[in-house]
């Protein structure tokens, strides 16, 4: 009976060992997000109070450097850079999305706020796509609960740009009779 107890012990840590492993291995997108600089135009949008605002629109990079596929939505976190404590992080609400294939990039717009004791960062929200190694062992996992959140694929994972002020985020105006 000791014999059926460890012979059943040892496999099932093989097991569990075995598909740790396999876990390990998946390929998992990585994705990063980038001010790049201004883009050299304006973005009209209707701000909280229902004003339309024009702001200036900078590029960003986003980049994947994982070894899986990833869909991703950037965007503008804003706080506000008063006395500590009282900085509270909101959102713009301007969205671009897309997807990237692994150690693939792309560059977008958002608008910045160009006025205020304001800084701003980008923000990229993203998710694994879900591999066909990753769907065989998700059949396997559905039996085991413990087993089914280890898998990358459908997870949604966020990365932040640094904070910039916007004491250099827009570009100067249009001189009148240019076409600019």
């Amino acid at each position: 009976m000791r014999t059926i107890a460890l012979i059943l012990s040892g496999a099932v840590i093989l097991g569990v060992a075995g598909f740790a492993l396999l876990v390990a291995t998946l390929p998992r997108a990585k994705v990063t997000i980038r001010a790049v600089g201004p883009a050299g135009g304006f973005s009209e949008r209707v701000n909280e109070s229902g004003e339309e605002v024009r702001e200036p629109s900078w590029r960003f990079a986003i980049t994947n450097v994982g070894q899986a596929g990833a869909s991703w939505t950037a965007y503008l976190r804003v706080k506000d850079d008063g006395p500590a404590g009282q900085s509270v992080a909101s959102q713009l609400g301007n969205y671009t999305n897309g997807t990237l294939m692994a150690n693939q990039g792309s560059v977008t717009t958002l608008a910045v706020p160009k006025a205020g004791n304001v800084l701003w960062s980008g923000a990229v929200m993203y998710s694994s796509k879900t591999t066909s190694r990753e769907w065989k062992l998700r059949d396997l996992a559905a039996h085991v609960p413990a087993l089914r959140h280890l898998l990358p694929g459908g997870k949604t994972s966020i990365h932040f740009d640094a904070w910039h002020s916007t004491t250099n985020a827009a570009p100067p105006p249009p001189q009148s009779g240019t076409n600019l």
